[in-house]
């Protein structure tokens, strides 16, 4: 799995990624958000919460579209079918 995280960890909005699913029906990612990226992007400041825009829907569209992009390239078996925070 190391070429899959390198390539989703190349992400501006992901500080770092594990990724599993071995002898499983799919992968799935842990990531580490890279919170003041986000911020940034969706032009929000200190005063959200961390756990706040763990659950912002626009922040898990925002990190999911990111996430399919450094995946396009790669075999649709390893690209992971779910993440999360």
């Amino acid at each position: 799995p190391t070429p899959i995280e390198e390539g989703i960890g190349m992400s501006r909005f992901i500080a770092q990624v594990v990724l599993t699913g071995a002898n499983q029906p799919f992968n799935v990612a842990l990531v580490v958000p890279e919170w003041p990226a986000i911020r940034a992007e969706l032009g929000l400041d200190d005063s959200v919460s961390d756990d706040e825009l763990a659950m912002n829907e626009k922040v898990r569209a925002l990190v999911d579209a990111d996430i399919k992009i450094k995946c396009k390239n790669m075999k649709k078996f390893e690209v992971p079918q779910n993440w999360a925070f």
